[in-house]
């Protein structure tokens, strides 16, 4: 089993599908990848959820992702969320930093054998940068 830190891109919805109604909860990672995680109606780990939202996700060896919730030895009462604006700016901006630099990465892999100068490439990661943000309305 492997863990991804994840951040739900949007809110739990109910599908029906061809087994019945499911829940799909929609998760992004931090190396812009979206991923779907499918569970029952009423199962309170993906319908409690709200976009942007960190979360914890597992997958298993047949590739099928579960929300995993927090358990620690001292189980202690989690912290109130702050309300702070400052540390969702911190959150945002660091978030948005790792997405520029994966699309960057991606750009300058992709692009290695061309003779672009470095600007150029700069600028053709602030194209995916932006779709990107726009394409996942982060």
């Amino acid at each position: 089993m492997k863990l991804i830190q994840a951040t739900v891109s949007k809110a739990a919805k109910q599908i029906p599908t061809k087994y019945g109604d499911r829940v799909v909860l929609n998760c992004l990672t931090y190396t812009g990848e979206e991923i779907a995680v499918w569970g029952n109606p009423g199962d309170s780990t993906l319908t409690n959820r709200y976009p942007n939202e960190p979360v914890n996700l597992a997958v298993n060896e047949k590739g099928k992702y579960s929300v995993v919730e927090q358990v620690t030895r001292n189980a202690t009462l989690p912290s109130p969320k702050s309300d702070s604006k400052a540390e969702e700016i911190k959150d945002y901006s660091q978030r948005l930093t790792k997405l520029y630099s994966h699309c960057f990465r991606t750009v300058s892999s992709e692009l290695s054998n061309t003779d672009l100068p470095l600007e150029s490439l700069k600028d053709i990661a602030t194209c995916v940068f932006i779709t990107t943000q726009r394409k996942f309305n982060l």
